[in-house]
């Protein structure tokens, strides 16, 4: 793939207006920010879970972002069991 988009950011200090085109933001890009955002949450799903598991932490990691948030939203109902383990799972650049 060609970009990696997290599920939910936040950017601190990020307004509304589209830093380099004007107008109304529709997209956060980073290179058009001049940095990442400060937090990325992902929540698991069965359809991406697998592939959240392989280099998404060292992508976030190289770009980056600082706080990084995994959950599993549906672990206390889903009777095949969770998706992930712990449920909760967050990661902070060092």
């Amino acid at each position: 793939k060609r970009f990696l988009v997290p599920d939910v950011l936040v950017a601190l200090g990020a307004g509304q207006e589209d830093p380099v085109r004007g107008g109304r933001r529709h997209v956060y890009w980073i290179w058009d920010e001049g940095g990442p955002p400060d937090l990325v949450i992902e929540p698991a799903s069965p359809s991406t879970v697998k592939r959240d598991n392989v280099g998404k932490k060292e992508h976030y990691a190289v770009h980056g972002i600082c706080e990084y948030v995994r959950f599993d939203p549906l672990a206390p109902y889903d009777p095949k069991g969770p998706l992930l383990v712990p449920t909760l799972q967050a990661y902070w650049l060092a």
